[in-house]
């Protein structure tokens, strides 16, 4: 029957539990324990022991083998392994010989270095998101929103976002699924297990459009009308991505307005970035007149403290005034 022998490290005190081998194994519990905690003692990664113990044996005339499992802490885990511990006799004393150690499992007990590791993943987060957001544009810098710990198997999984960003149509927020694991002994690995990218671009807005032509006056510049109509757009473009870059697109945009003498309601068509990414800031409005294409490009208009829009109308040249922004749902 096997003896369970529990090793403190701290104060060198063996606790061996009682058992039935008597004096079976030629070399003592004690000597056992002596010799395990010395080769343990120089593994590069040794810290303390927290526990030995013995199990099955066997003797083959000078010949003595028994088998062990020890755990022992390094700086980041609890390392467990299994121990072959030979011994041969020499005259009237058994020698221990080279043990065989079998890595069994490690356990970390530290958390990971999350804010290094998020960013050296998310760096590479324009693989997706950069067509939306522009090739310069970096969310900088992220927040932890949830985290399960699964120490058992030595997974944490990890739900950042950044800061949401917002300009004057849209409004957009990237969420992400980080899993940490942990692996002996290179440590903590880091992978994106599942990415959101949500765009709102709200195009719920009245405007006033006036037709007609710049002119030079004393040295500046100033608007000729020809002809002018208010025009009110309603609903939203709403853009999801996920880490494959399949996008979910939904378009409820409508424009509604009077010209000459004809009232239009249209449905709005949102444009493409590229081939596959939808721009829910650029909207065009056809219809038996022409084109009404609405661009996001968030100008200041001193002049009247108003947001512009570039607008362009068939070939004709257009100012546009805000008269409200997000009436309607």
């Amino acid at each position: 029957m096997r003896k369970i022998i529990k090793l403190i490290l701290g104060s060198f005190l063996f606790i061996i539990l009682s058992g039935c081998n008597g004096n079976s194994n030629p070399v003592s519990d004690t000597k056992i324990l002596k010799d395990i905690n010395s080769y343990l003692s120089h593994l590069e990664e040794f810290k303390e022991v927290t526990s030995i113990t013995l199990g099955t044996s066997s003797k083959d005339g000078d010949h003595f083998i028994i088998n062990a499992e020890a755990e022992y802490r390094d700086e980041d885990a609890s390392i467990k392994v299994s121990l072959m511990v030979p011994y041969y006799k020499a005259e009237k004393t058994w020698v221990k010989g080279g043990v065989e150690k079998t890595f069994i499992s490690a356990h970390p007990y530290h958390l990971p270095d999350t804010q290094s590791a998020f960013q050296e993943i998310l760096d590479v987060y324009d693989g997706v998101y950069s067509v939306y957001l522009g090739e310069g544009y970096s969310f900088g810098y992220y927040n932890t929103i949830s985290k399960v710990i699964d120490y058992p198997h030595d997974r944490i999984v990890f739900t950042i976002a950044p800061p949401s960003f917002a300009s004057l149509v849209r409004a957009c927020e990237l969420e992400t699924e980080v899993l940490a694991t942990y692996y002996y002994p290179t440590g903590w690995q880091y992978s994106i297990t599942n990415q959101n990218y949500k765009e709102l671009s709200n195009w719920n807005s009245q405007w006033l459009v006036e037709l007609g032509k710049w002119i030079y006056i004393d040295e500046g510049m100033d608007f000729i009308v020809d002809e002018s109509f208010e025009l009110n757009i309603s609903g939203k473009v709403s853009i999801e991505v996920d880490e494959h870059a399949i996008e979910t697109v939904s378009n409820t945009t409508k424009a509604s307005f009077n010209y000459q003498g004809k009232d239009y309601e249209i449905n709005g068509v949102a444009q493409m970035l590229d081939e596959t990414h939808t721009d829910g800031r650029d909207i065009k409005f056809i219809f038996d007149k022409g084109t009404l294409e609405i661009s996001e490009v968030e100008l200041w208009n001193y002049a009247d403290l108003t947001y512009e829009i570039k607008l362009t109308f068939g070939s004709k040249v257009i100012r546009l005034t805000n008269l409200s922004w997000g009436q309607g749902s």
